[in-house]
């Protein structure tokens, strides 16, 4: 199951934080993702919880002011495949709900899960990560 939440809501924020904290404060998931977890009011998390409704994978979209969704952060715990590919899903189906035109993400260029969901990798290179891309 995925469950959705947007940052800066009062009335669902505290089970935002208690659900995502696990995971959001592990230096684990910081080496794993190559950069530490943030967020601002607005952002979109997508947190996908396992069969005892403990969260074993997020990811997390900033929407631009064009209306780009950047999928700033993809993370499934070991072996989470299926975690990671319907998170993966669900943002692109609200991304195209939502007639976004375009989603970016930045990840390191020998991430094979954008390939298999039709992303594209950029010009722009920043050490092993580069930017990865998909038209809607």
């Amino acid at each position: 199951m995925i469950k959705k939440f947007i940052q800066g809501d009062g009335e669902t924020d505290a089970n935002l934080y208690c659900l995502i904290c696990r995971l959001a404060i592990n230096p684990k998931v910081h080496q794993a993702l190559g950069v530490g977890v943030s967020g601002i009011g607005g952002d979109i998390w997508y947190l996908h919880l396992d069969g005892n409704q403990a969260v074993d994978g997020f990811a997390q979209v900033r929407v631009n002011k064009d209306k780009h969704w950047h999928l700033r952060f993809l993370y499934a715990e070991a072996l989470g495949m299926r975690s990671r590919n319907a998170l993966v899903q669900r943002v692109l189906d609200d991304a195209k709900a939502d007639n976004a035109a375009l989603i970016f993400t930045n990840d390191r260029d020998t991430a094979g899960i954008w390939k298999l969901f039709n992303f594209t990798p950029g010009d722009k290179k920043r050490g092993t990560f580069i930017r990865w891309e998909k038209t809607l």
